[in-house]
């Protein structure tokens, strides 16, 4: 008892000139924190549990060492677990900020330029057929286009908590394994390899599928964004007890520090080696993707080691499978504009076209 005494005075003592705020957790429950967590709590949670405190953080999941994004007093924050000696050690790095501001109006405007693009392509394909590579090349230019419009629309949308969802109720392996196979054949000629393997199924959750397959989405161009020749990219499911966790994993370059603790933020200063072949926003996304349908995401990396993403989902609890109303098959319009950072001109043949 002395000994394990001993051990949190001397983590207390630790973490006690710390100006973020630190919480310690053993066996579920908090046992030490500092001032700062004391001030942005409102009070002293030692001896609450975490999953009472932080609702959104999975307990299964603080045995390793991640990054993560939860919610306290209203605002998203960065958080950091690390094991120590059978205790997680929980560190608020920052606030969660959403500086995106375009307005609906600019938006709306940036979105009518850019399909005034579309019919112009269009109109130059109809007439010239001929100039397959060139209308490729500015295929790709309006893909990338309409995904950054896309990306400050659904930011800005998230950070207000106003994005409607088309609640379906939905197998997630089945998803994910369809949007991995189409992925892999966009990105057949790279040098990289994508290997998807699940647990026994199903894996039913209740969401909206355009949703959720974006958010894989997000992950995957990540991925293949910094992956390395050769690489393998490896997506999979498992099941905890009251939720799924869709992982995806890589080989690549990986995130240092700074480039973590920014991985969930939209702040301007975020750190540019993580932001870098983006608009830095894609993270943010698929945080507030995942809180909207009640779970989280975790992220564990280090330089030349690659990144490990866990997105915890609850898991629903029927097994009747009942989709949403579906607007017209977008055929793979989705992944030509989720992917557009990640793919080449040649990949926008005009027969990929809606």
């Amino acid at each position: 008892m002395e000994k394990g005494a001993g051990k949190l005075n001397t983590l207390k003592k630790l973490f006690a000139l710390s100006r973020d705020a630190v919480i310690g957790v053993n066996k579920g429950a908090v046992v030490f924190t500092n001032a700062p967590a004391e001030r942005l709590f409102g009070r002293d949670p030692t001896g609450e549990r975490v999953a009472v405190l932080l609702p959104e953080l999975d307990e299964g999941a603080l045995f390793e060492d991640c990054v993560t994004a939860v919610t306290i007093n209203g605002a998203g924050h960065t958080v950091s677990c690390v094991a120590h000696e059978g205790m997680q050690i929980l560190t608020v790095l920052r606030e969660v900020a959403a500086p995106v501001n375009a307005g609906a109006a600019l938006i709306s405007r940036m979105r009518s330029e850019a399909y005034r693009l579309r019919f112009s392509i269009d109109r130059l394909l109809a007439s010239r057929p001929d100039e397959d590579e060139y209308v490729r090349i500015l295929y790709h230019s309006f893909y990338s286009l309409t995904h950054l419009i896309g990306q400050l629309s659904d930011a800005e949308a998230l950070s207000r908590g106003d994005m409607p969802l088309r609640t379906a109720t939905l197998d997630l392996g089945t998803l994910a394994r369809e949007l991995t196979d189409s992925v892999a054949y966009f990105v057949r000629d790279r040098d990289v390899t994508i290997h998807f393997e699940a647990e026994k199924g199903p894996f039913i959750v209740s969401g909206d599928r355009e949703r959720l397959e974006q958010l894989l989405l997000i992950l995957l161009s990540n991925a293949l964004l910094h992956a390395r020749p050769g690489g393998i990219i490896r997506i999979g499911l498992e099941s905890a007890s009251r939720s799924h966790i869709l992982c995806v994993d890589d080989d690549g370059e990986g995130m240092d520090e700074t480039a973590l603790s920014y991985a969930f933020s939209l702040r301007e200063d975020a750190s540019p080696s993580f932001a870098a072949g983006g608009a830095g926003m894609g993270l943010y996304i698929a945080y507030a993707l995942a809180r909207q349908h009640g779970g989280t995401v975790l992220l564990r990396s280090a330089p030349g080691e690659g990144t490990r993403v866990r997105v915890t989902l609850p898991a629903h609890e029927g097994f009747v499978l009942h989709d949403a109303p579906r607007e017209p098959a977008r055929g793979p319009e989705l992944i030509l504009t989720e992917l557009s950072g990640v793919l080449g001109a040649e990949a926008y043949d005009p027969k990929y076209r809606q």
